[in-house]
């Protein structure tokens, strides 16, 4: 693991040309602030800082990848440099055990997180000010308009490509006989090509030649627009022509400085870092919101920040160094942007590269990024193996998410074959994603080389199989977005498919399924990515806390809800046959019917008080027990190891049990209704 860094190194990094590790670093490289150290067992320890106005820290690891493991989390508070007696830390920091993995920890640190000021605005359901310009688009795709200032603009190539996508997914991917909407992102569209040439930022006006009418070609067809801007840097070359409004005198008080008065850089040597929390560069951008809206007639803009804390020393900031200038400023400064947009058109919006949760409550749309693909090497970005979307897992029902892969070729020929494609497919349905067609137009003409029938058979498919997929999404596209990211149930009795992944041959369950609450309905979205028709035998709901204790279970496609049964169980038998690129919905529901003790259930108690969940229950002291039961039901009688102890007639139902008990014990509830007698059982390890 190796992360120490010397203090000196923290202070004078420049991320581009210095040696500093800047793994864990907050905001930045840590999307969140905890970590989970738990074995194949579910033993683990939880490591946080519940810091909700967002300081910048530096979480740290060090060790022998064997026997010993040093953790340290490293605090940067304002006028660092000045000598100082005293010191106290501004928030908790937080160690304890739990039982899991990283779902179970992210559950831990959910719980406080959302009432943090980055979700006071409560989740995206409830957003009086929701963009419905965002909430509509079904599909996107990038676009290269222009790639070098040397070569002409790609008009008519870009044209003819986007409405042969159209033209595919509309005959796909239609519902009802409405087509879906596009979005495409705009790149190499401004003065200097923006990140196309990487040179001029932030002077992008005026655009390319001819790009309004353009736009205006491709709105009047159902295509949403957002352009690409950068809102981290500037170009201490500024300005590149006499006429340019951008000069780097009057920029450079209000860039992020060493202790040693030199400028920090960002992707190129002459790229200045800018402190996001000066009025001066928040009104600078926010200036060119009107501006896009005028030239391009933009619908939202796509604003290129990957948060980097940087320790700023310039002398005229109150700061100099850390505190939580950064968050906040960062905050204010996607505010500023959003509201110069919704100056003329109320549903503008804003989506950044979302990597961490100072951005939730701020933008409209985040871009995950769980694959790395180049030159046919699909890999995750974790380094664990296996893709772990937790932002998505967290904070999904706060913000609106697409895509889930970088794709540095550009195009399909980035994949080392279809079912690579097809894998991605899969994995961002189930995880809750807007679909991102994984090819930038300008730099590659899939759906041209497709109308000109120069397409592989088995990429057709594999494209056909994503029309399928934007389709079953449009259908449950309430739940996707707005629904909390559960645990999803196992399926029983599936096979694999083989693809290259992490550099080698892996075989990756060919059905793939995610769940999502909305409604008081759990939605599993599931799909077949492989070859063959494949066989659900079981369901495996051991580990999902949320399962009630009788449900229905439907299936719901594009052809209506279909009801499967009435269950009770944590593994029930089913026979369910989900057909090569196929995709549907399973539904859960409370059942009218039966009993469910709710409390105590997957948690440890002390004293009457829930203190952490776990998966098996552990009660300190006395409990309340709570039964959730049907509106018939009259009684409830309480057992405690089969001996009756009380008995409820009046809801709800509940009984205090303060037997002072040691060891494992087992709680019974009988609920009686006219017609049935309903009951639910839980084991507890009791002290006291």
């Amino acid at each position: 693991m190796h992360w120490s860094v010397s203090p000196f190194e923290e202070v004078m990094a420049s991320r581009d040309n210095a040696s500093a590790d800047f793994k864990g670093t907050y905001p930045g490289s840590y999307s969140v602030q905890f970590s989970a150290l738990y074995d194949k067992n579910g033993d683990g320890i939880y490591l946080a800082a519940y810091d909700g106005k967002m300081h910048s820290k530096r979480f740290l690891f060090d060790g022998d990848n064997c026997d010993t493991l040093t953790y340290s989390l490293r605090q940067f508070p304002e006028r660092m440099l000045t000598p100082s007696e005293d010191y106290k830390s501004p928030y908790d920091a937080v160690v304890g055990v739990f039982h899991g993995d990283w779902m179970d920890a992210a559950e831990i640190y959910r719980e406080w997180a959302i009432k943090q000021v980055w979700c006071s605005k409560g989740p995206l359901y409830t957003w009086e000010d929701l963009s419905e310009t965002a909430y509509n688009i079904d599909i996107s795709i990038g676009i290269a308009y222009r790639l070098t200032l040397d070569t002409p603009v790609l008009y008519d190539e870009n044209l003819e490509n986007l409405l042969a996508m159209k033209e595919f997914f509309d005959n796909i991917s239609s519902v009802n006989g409405v087509p879906p909407t596009y979005c495409v992102h705009l790149r190499g569209w401004s003065k200097y090509l923006d990140v196309m040439s990487e040179k001029g930022t932030p002077d992008y006006f005026p655009p390319q030649p001819r790009l309004k009418d353009f736009v205006s070609t491709l709105k009047a067809k159902n295509f949403v627009i957002n352009v690409y801007m950068g809102d981290m840097v500037f170009d201490r070359n500024n300005p590149l022509d006499p006429e340019s409004p951008w000069n780097w005198s009057e920029a450079q008080p209000y860039a992020m400085y060493n202790p040693l008065g030199k400028v920090y850089s960002r992707f190129r040597p002459y790229y200045a870092c800018m402190d996001p929390s000066t009025d001066w560069w928040q009104n600078s951008l926010a200036s060119l919101v009107p501006q896009a809206q005028e030239y391009c007639l933009v619908d939202g803009i796509y604003w290129d920040h990957v948060p980097q804390m940087r320790l700023d020393f310039k002398e005229s900031m109150s700061h100099e160094g850390g505190g939580n200038y950064y968050g906040l400023g960062y905050r204010e400064m996607a505010h500023k942007c959003r509201d110069a947009g919704r100056i003329n058109d109320p549903n503008h919006f804003i989506c950044d590269e979302g990597e961490c949760e100072i951005e939730i409550g701020v933008f409209d749309a985040f871009l995950n990024e769980w694959f790395n693909l180049a030159d046919g090497n699909l890999h995750e970005f974790t380094g664990l193996g296996i893709p772990i979307p937790l932002i998505t897992y967290i904070y999904h029902d706060y913000v609106m998410m697409a895509g889930g892969i970088r794709n540095k070729n550009k195009g399909l020929n980035g994949f080392s074959s279809p079912e690579q494609f097809g894998f991605y497919t899969a994995y961002i349905f189930v995880n809750g994603n807007k679909p991102l067609f994984p090819a930038t137009s300008g730099m590659s003409y899939t759906f041209t080389k497709w109308k000109n029938g120069e397409m592989d058979d088995e990429w057709v498919k594999e494209m056909e199989y994503f029309g399928r997929i934007v389709k079953i999404y449009r259908i449950g596209k309430e739940p996707l977005t707005f629904g909390r990211y559960l645990r999803p149930p196992k399926l029983v009795g599936i096979g694999t498919e083989r693809i290259i992944f992490n550099g080698h041959d892996t075989d990756i369950p060919a059905v793939l399924a995610g769940a999502f609450l909305w409604n008081d309905t759990i939605y599993i979205p599931v799909t077949n990515w492989g070859e063959t028709t494949q066989n659900i035998k079981q369901i495996d709901f051991s580990e999902c806390r949320w399962l009630p204790e009788c449900y229905e279970l439907s299936l719901m496609n594009e052809n209506g809800v279909h009801p499967l049964g009435i269950y009770q169980g944590k593994v029930i038998d089913v026979d369910l046959q989900i057909k090569s690129k196929d995709a549907c919905f399973l539904v859960i529901k409370k059942s009218g019917s039966g009993v469910s003790i709710i409390r105590p259930r997957n948690g440890l108690y002390i004293f009457d008080k829930k203190i952490l969940p776990l998966h098996g229950t552990v009660v300190v002291g006395g409990i309340t027990i709570t039964v959730e039961a049907s509106k018939n039901t009259s009684k409830v009688e309480f057992y405690i190891d089969d001996d009756l102890k009380y008995i409820d007639y009046t809801h709800p139902f509940s009984w205090f049990w303060d037997e002072r008990k040691f060891g494992i014990h087992t709680i019974k509830v009988l609920g009686y209704s006219q017609s049935e007698k309903q009951t639910d059982v839980v084991s507890v390890f009791k002290i006291l």
